[in-house]
C-alpha cells in the first residue's frame, strides 16, 4: 500500500538455484531483502523500483500488466519521497544512457518571479495552447519558446513587450536563455559525454485544475507515461513550488 514501504514477498522452492535466480530478479527490479527479516521479506529501493515499473508501464502499456505497473507508480507517488538521483556521471564515460541526475537553483528567484508574473498575464488572456496532446488526448496548457533548435519570436528587450502574444513569448525565452545555454546545457553535455548536444525544443506548461477559467479552461493534473523518442535528454524546471504537492504546478 502507499502507506508501507515493506512488501509480503516471499520466495519458497525446493529448488536452491532457482530461488537464487529469482531473488536476483526481484532485487534488480528495486526489491531489497529486509534486513532483520530472514522469511523471505523485501522492502523497496525507490530509484530502482520507479525506473523498473516506468519502463514497465511504458513497454506494456494497454495490457493488463502496464496497468498494474501504472497503479503501483501511483502509490508509490502518494508516498511524496524525494527521487535518489543517479551519481554526477564524468564527461570521461560516453555511455552515459538512462541517467537520472539533478541540477540545483538553475533559475534565480528574481528569474523565476518575472516569469510567474508573465505567465499569469498569459494566462489572464487565454494565450496558453489547449491543442490535444498526443500523448494523452488532453489540452496541452504549454506555450514554445523553442522549436527545432530555433526561437519562435527572435528579438532583443526591447522588442520584449508584454502586452502582445509575440512579446511575451519573447520576454520569457531572454529570462531563461543564458541559464539553459550557459548553466544547462554544459551539464548536459557533460552527464552525456557528448559536445555536441544542443537545445531543441524549449516550453512552458501548467498543470492544475481550470486554467483559464475565462477562455477555453481546461484541467491537467499531470501527463501518462511516455517517452520523448526525437530527444536524447529530457530536462524538467519547476518553476514554482506547488509541484510538490503533486497537483499542479508550472
Amino acid at each position: 500500500t502507499s502507506g508501507t514501504a515493506e512488501l509480503g514477498v516471499r520466495i519458497n522452492s525446493s529448488n536452491s538455484d532457482g530461488a537464487e535466480l529469482l531473488k536476483q530478479a526481484v532485487q534488480m527490479r528495486g526489491y531489497v531483502p529486509s534486513k532483520d527479516d530472514d522469511d523471505g521479506a523485501f522492502s523497496i529501493e525507490y530509484g530502482k523500483i520507479v525506473r523498473a515499473y516506468s519502463e514497465l508501464a511504458m513497454s506494456e502499456r494497454g495490457t493488463e500488466l502496464g496497468l498494474t505497473a501504472l497503479e503501483i507508480l501511483g502509490l508509490l507517488s502518494c508516498r511524496r519521497i524525494p527521487y535518489q538521483f543517479s551519481p554526477d556521471a564524468s564527461a570521461t564515460s560516453p555511455h552515459t544512457r538512462n541517467v537520472v541526475a539533478v541540477q540545483r537553483d538553475l533559475l534565480p528567484k528574481e528569474v523565476t518571479s518575472n516569469i510567474l508574473d508573465i505567465m499569469a498575464d498569459i494566462e489572464a488572456k487565454g494565450w496558453l495552447s489547449t491543442n490535444l496532446d498526443s500523448v494523452d488526448n488532453l489540452p496541452s496548457l504549454h506555450l514554445n519558446l523553442v522549436s527545432g533548435g530555433e526561437p519562435i519570436f527572435r528579438g532583443n528587450g526591447d522588442d520584449a513587450s508584454t502586452t502582445t502574444f509575440e512579446g511575451s513569448v519573447m520576454a520569457l525565452w531572454l529570462l531563461v536563455k543564458p541559464y539553459l545555454e550557459n548553466k544547462l546545457l554544459p551539464r548536459v553535455r557533460e552527464i552525456m559525454g557528448s559536445p555536441t548536444v544542443e537545445l531543441s525544443e524549449v516550453f512552458i506548461r501548467r498543470y492544475g485544475e481550470d486554467i483559464q477559467p475565462d477562455h477555453d479552461t481546461a484541467t491537467r493534473y499531470g501527463i501518462s507515461a511516455h517517452f520523448d523518442i526525437t530527444a536524447s535528454t529530457t530536462s524538467v524546471i519547476a518553476l514554482d513550488d506547488v509541484a510538490a504537492e503533486g497537483k499542479s504546478g508550472l
